[in-house]
């Protein structure tokens, strides 16, 4: 067993010779994994005969137990070898006469190939070795040989080298009979059934993960988790990432849509999206087109999950996550070597096209400089570019694998570089550079990085690299940098690559969009929505990039007069001198849009500037002060524009940033505003109409542009291809879209638009002659042939080692049953303690019982089986570590839940857990924690502790008592149970936040622990209780949480 590296790298690959492998290839040998045990052995144990390489476990211990039950193996000896290269100089005598005796055996392939080492093994081990990330090479089986042919069996996942003649072609193998074999040169073909995976492997063939297939990758890694030594090595190093890595792996158990949306359905239940999001990251590894056909099946849901806002709190903790394979890291390290570290990752992640260069139609990129509204974030931004790419795939069709997020990493600020003040880069989970970023003041007088700029700057060299390995038409998309840079960036080479900046451009057309939108709901006959933009005043509120490039869209391409463009910084409005000497700009950017002489009135107020400009439109995108368009505001904007009515606009992220939300501004004007934001709101309700914010989101111009600009191959992209997106999505507004007061499209649509923003790219690339092929000359021509072109879940593409994991667990050989290799858990069982039915909630009661209430409903038995896989501790220790990873994510909802669940597996391990970190669990159990869990209690499964009382019990509460006494209590003496305190409630008052019934059995259960971690007392003579006598509506509760009328209501 050896490492990838070796057969990826030439003169192997290009040799004709099966088994040839290069002297400087050979490796140290690495233990093969199985079910996230290792089975360790010394090297020279593969000279031993009949073992297993890397085990010293004898092939006569057909049955093993490693951890957890493995299914009895069946062993052949003969069906497979497997190589073993190590640099060990001890163990090389021993293994090189072994060698000699495997290379006397009837292995024709390798005969006469340097072979250090070869041990026989048993079939299925090449299935074990490809899911650890291994490869095994296999050598031909004792059967009788004829004069063979290679081919070469290939999907993305893995390569096989087949020696077969004509007549030993085995029929379980998905291989044409009619396969070509030309002058004896391997041939590509496909597998498509899982199970070809053991077929190969037991009938002697090599199953090797080659290039395209998930290789190792070293220098395409950020540098601390490089310097760990890999990504496996990275997850084991610390305890929070191993235990996750498992706990989210147990959660994600999907194999079809379906059952992925009722796993993620359960996880969003109850709220905090960022355990969702990391839920769909695994899912992702796992089955990638299961993935991206979930995403699909509800994007309206789904899409502000796996990008904003939830992306914005996954970049602050991206590193807290287990690290996975898909993202390349460029480091500052690495100048001079791109190229090098772009041909490791696609050698790994992607495959090759006819001419064999490597396929890559897409790239987006970003030095988490300036990720969203939040500030650097470093290399821990690789969430955006991951998210921006599944968007592609998503809403336009763009084949996810054939694109790349990168990272280049150049240094990240300490906290004070972000807006939360996170302690990122100095986190010991931070995956890059751990050194500041080097800047310069630049001539307009702007911090920009240095490593950017020059002869040698680190962009220039990395977007060249980009085109020199996948061709000068690969879109190479900025996203995120610092607006100092991002300016200069796109000007320097816009006219060099097929490239664009998202949050300049992108961003600037998705407003753009959004203005005729509203155009189009003030004037549903209008047919020149451009043209009608030359008609408004617009005020934008900020001089960011996002607003800045909004400006010179509207400018440049939409015709709006400068006189009509206001825009204001920290100072005001900006303006300046008519010689440009003096003003309020700080830079170019802003000097280029800055009013023309010094404001008459108080240009630092919001509503005096209103009432002086007269805008029909305010845009805000200021990031740091939410809330800044107050009432004063709102009146000011609806008094100046008389009948019409007018636009708002807060596109700050996330949510807790927006200048003013959606409830405020419709029923601070009376509906009268026509409202959208950066992050989505929930429908208003204001005299007796429904209004729908839109949501001002970049997801409905650049999948649908950089589909456009791929499927004509586009040779650059000017700013008129925005301006037409931007029309195009307006256009794509529907009657439904319309009554609701949207001003864009329902985002359940989002695919389709993203096929009218191509069609219409597509068109106009033509038009301007930078198009390379046509695809048609009308609309419909054009939009047919796009449909045609986009990819869905199903299309071939590479799996994830995870998924051939999965593969190999799933698949049976004759030789060895695999099965399922380990065991599941069995969940937590109460039928062994005595009914109950009188002192369970009215609701559980009807359902029949505890079990029945909890499976009868998907998200209830969903998260019984998740929390009963995160939950597997047996001592406080093996606890403590699980609550902590838990707890590494933040939101402690699913550290209360993970608490319960142990409560009901282990009370004793609970209360132990408890007291050997009573500062850091108390919280957790009980206040501040408490109080959401209460507003949740019925989302999570229901659990026996807590006892209830009904009013319908009246007069036979005695008796309820006595039962839950029976089921729950110790015994006493004469058989009494021991109870020495109830601690009881009606919800009507649980903390601050009102009522909230029967959930709120949260706070007696809480305040019962508390008496035994600080005071001593016997947690099972004692009785949480909850007099249910009703619950008031969701006026009833702070937080306006719809309790009482919720289907889970108990």
């Amino acid at each position: 067993v050896f490492d990838r590296a070796a057969l990826s790298a030439p003169p192997y690959r290009s040799s004709a010779r099966a088994g040839a492998c290069p002297a400087d290839a050979c490796l140290r040998l690495r233990p093969v994994r199985l079910s996230g045990r290792a089975w360790r052995g010394e090297p020279d144990t593969c000279a031993q005969p009949g073992a297993l390489v890397g085990s010293g476990v004898p092939f006569s211990s057909c049955s093993k137990r490693i951890g957890q039950r493995i299914s009895t193996l069946h062993i052949r000896k003969t069906s497979m070898a497997a190589l073993g290269f190590v640099n060990s100089s001890p163990a090389i005598g021993s293994l090189r006469e072994s060698a000699s005796a495997v290379a006397q055996t009837n292995t024709a392939p390798f005969a006469g190939a340097d072979v250090p080492v070869g041990t026989s093994c048993f079939s299925s081990l090449g299935a074990i070795c490809a899911a650890s990330g291994l490869a095994a090479v296999g050598l031909a089986s004792g059967k009788k040989q004829r004069k063979a042919k290679t081919t070469v069996v290939s999907t993305r996942q893995f390569v096989a080298r087949h020696a077969l003649d004509q007549s030993s072609r085995d029929e379980d193998l998905s291989l044409d009979e009619d396969t070509p074999i030309k002058n004896g040169k391997p041939v590509l073909v496909e597998l498509e059934d899982p199970s070809d995976l053991l077929a190969c492997s037991r009938r002697g063939l090599a199953v090797v993960q080659g290039a395209a297939a998930g290789a190792p990758r070293m220098r395409s890694l950020p540098t601390s988790v490089r310097n760990s030594g890999g990504i496996d090595q990275w997850n084991m190093k610390h305890a929070d990432l191993k235990r996750l890595k498992v706990m989210l792996d147990g959660m994600c158990l999907a194999t079809t849509v379906d059952e992925a949306l009722e796993e993620v359905h359960a996880i969003m239940s109850l709220g905090r999206n960022f355990w969702a999001y990391a839920y769909m990251r695994t899912l992702y590894s796992k089955k990638p087109d299961v993935y991206y056909g979930t995403l699909l099946a509800k994007p309206a849901t789904l899409l502000p999950v796996v990008y904003t806002p939830t992306v914005g709190e996954a970049c602050q903790k991206f590193g807290k996550l287990p690290f996975q394979r898909r993202g390349c890291y460029i480091s500052l390290n690495e100048r001079g070597n791109i190229k090098s570290v772009l041909e490791e990752y696609a050698a790994a992640e992607l495959t090759q096209g006819p001419d064999g260069r490597y396929l890559c139609d897409c790239i987006v990129f970003s030095d988490g400089g300036r990720i969203l509204g939040l500030g650097d974030l470093g290399t821990w931004g690789m969430g955006i570019p991951i998210g921006k790419l599944d968007l592609y795939a998503a809403c336009a069709g763009v084949n996810p694998h054939r694109t790349i997020p990168v990272i280049i990493d150049v240094g990240c600020s300490d906290a004070a570089g972000n807006s939360d003040k996170v302690v990122v880069r100095d986190n010991e989970l931070y995956t890059g550079m751990k050194q500041d970023r080097k800047k310069h003041t630049s001539e307009a007088g702007t911090s920009v990085n240095s490593e950017y700029y020059g002869k040698d700057s680190l962009i220039g060299e990395f977007m060249q690299a980009a085109a020199d390995v996948f061709g000068k038409r690969c879109l190479l998309q900025f996203e995120d940098f610092n607006s100092n840079d991002a300016f200069p960036l796109l000007a320097e080479y816009r006219d060099k690559f097929l490239t664009y900046n998202d949050d300049i451009q992108g961003t600037a057309a998705v407003a753009v969009a959004a203005l005729m939108g509203a155009i189009k709901l003030r004037k549903p006959k209008c047919t020149d929505l451009v043209g009608e933009l030359g008609s408004q005043t617009f005020l934008f509120h900020g001089a960011g990039s996002a607003n800045l490039g909004t400006l010179k869209l509207l400018s440049r391409e939409a015709g709006v007069s400068k006189s009509k463009l206001f825009v204001t910084n920290s100072r005001g409005v900006i303006w300046r001198s008519e010689d440009g000497k003096e003003g309020s700009f700080r830079n170019g950017e802003q000097k280029g849009f800055a009013q023309v002489g010094k404001p008459t009135y108080d240009a630092s107020k919001l509503e005096d500037t209103i009432e002086h400009i007269k805008p029909s439109c305010i845009i805000g995108a200021v990031g740091v002060v939410p809330g800044c368009f107050d009432e004063k505001v709102v009146d000011a904007l609806v008094r100046v524009n008389g009948s019409e009515r007018p636009s708002m606009f807060a596109l700050s992220n996330p949510k807790d940033r927006a200048e003013i939300t959606a409830r405020d501004a419709y029923t601070w004007s009376n509906g009268r505003v026509i409202y959208c934001s950066g992050t989505a709101f929930e429908p208003v309700e204001v005299a007796g109409k429904t209004f729908a914010p839109g949501q001002v989101n970049n997801v409905y111009i650049f999948p649908g542009m950089s589909f456009g600009v791929i499927a004509c191959q586009a040779c650059s992209i000017p700013e008129r291809f925005f301006i037409v997106a931007a029309e195009a999505v307006a256009n794509s507004l529907d009657e439904a879209d319309m009554r609701s007061d949207r001003i864009l499209p329902h985002p359940d649509r989002l695919r389709e638009v993203g096929l009218n923003v191509a069609t219409a790219v597509v068109l106009e690339a033509q038009t301007l002659g930078l198009a390379a092929c046509s695809l048609g000359q009308k609309w419909e021509e054009v939009r047919t042939a796009l449909r045609s072109r986009m990819w869905a879940p199903g299309s071939p593409s590479p799996s994830s080692s995870s998924q051939l994991a999965g593969m190999c667990c799933a698949a049976r050989s004759d030789d060895a049953e695999i099965g399922n290799l380990v065991q599941p858990h069995a969940v937590f069982s109460t039928d062994s303690q005595a009914d109950r039915m009188l002192s369970l909630p009215a609701t559980v009661a009807d359902a029949g019982d505890i079990s029945r209430w909890n499976s009868d409903n998907s998200d209830l038995c969903k998260l019984l089986r998740m929390l009963d896989t995160m939950c597997t501790a047996t001592t406080v220790q093996e606890a403590l570590e699980e609550v902590r990873a838990v707890m590494s994510l933040g939101k402690n909802i699913w550290a209360y839940a993970y608490m319960r669940t142990l409560y009901t597996k282990n009370s004793e391990v609970y209360y132990g857990t408890l007291l050997a970190k009573p500062a850091m669990l108390l919280p957790v159990v009980y206040t501040p924690t408490v109080g959401e869990a209460c507003q949740k209690f019925g989302k999570l499964p229901l659990q026996r502790r807590g006892c209830y009382i009904s009013l319908k019990d009246l007069g036979n509460v005695k008796s309820v008592l006595e039962e839950y006494a029976a089921s729950e209590l110790q015994h006493g003496p004469n058989d009494i149970r021991l109870c020495d305190c109830i601690v009881f409630s009606d919800g009507g008052r649980i903390l601050g936040l009102g009522d909230l019934g029967a959930w709120g059995m949260g706070i007696p259960i809480g305040k019962l622990d508390l008496y035994a971690v600080c005071a001593g007392v016997n947690p099972h003579r004692t009785m949480p209780v909850i007099i249910d006598v009703g619950c008031s509506d969701a006026a009833g509760n702070s937080d306006k949480v719809v309790i009482r009328d919720h289907e889970l209501y108990t």
